[in-house]
């Protein structure tokens, strides 16, 4: 996939209070690029099922979280890597996956602003993680 945006506030008169207008400004939450590609990869078992691989990329250009875009509200640009092996049974009634998160532990900030009392606050991607995920589908009796 592959995403683009030229998004700006053609008027926002008052925006940030009685004359201060955004006209012109990035609109908050629009990132000009963004981009992803995935991979998967099924390996039928016989009666058990099939194995199934997949890892994908994602990535996200700068962006502002304010409209005032002012450089303590921009988030920029990151890339996350995830990917995951399993199997799945035949019928589809049970799954086992193993998964791994932001596996190349980018600790990029993917939120940041600045409050009304004027404190800078962020909040980060989440570290790399991984997990084994079962899974039951009872309606599948």
């Amino acid at each position: 996939t592959y995403g683009y945006s030229d998004s700006v506030f053609d008027e926002f008169k008052d925006g940030g209070g009685p004359g201060v207008d955004y006209d012109g400004n990035d609109t908050v939450d629009a990132p000009s690029s963004s981009y992803s590609v995935g991979l998967q990869y099924v390996q039928p078992l016989g009666s058990v099922g099939e194995l199934v691989a997949s890892v994908d990329y994602s990535f996200r250009d700068e962006f502002y979280t304010n409209p005032n875009n002012l450089e303590a509200n921009v988030v920029g640009d990151y890339d996350l890597v995830n990917a995951r092996i399993g199997i799945e049974s035949s019928e589809g009634a049970w799954a086992v996956f193993l998964w791994g998160k932001n596996l190349a532990d980018a600790d990029d900030v993917n939120d940041q602003s600045v409050s009304f009392l004027g404190v800078q606050r962020a909040s980060y991607i989440q570290p790399r993680s991984y997990g084994l995920t079962f899974k039951y589908n009872f309606g599948s009796l």
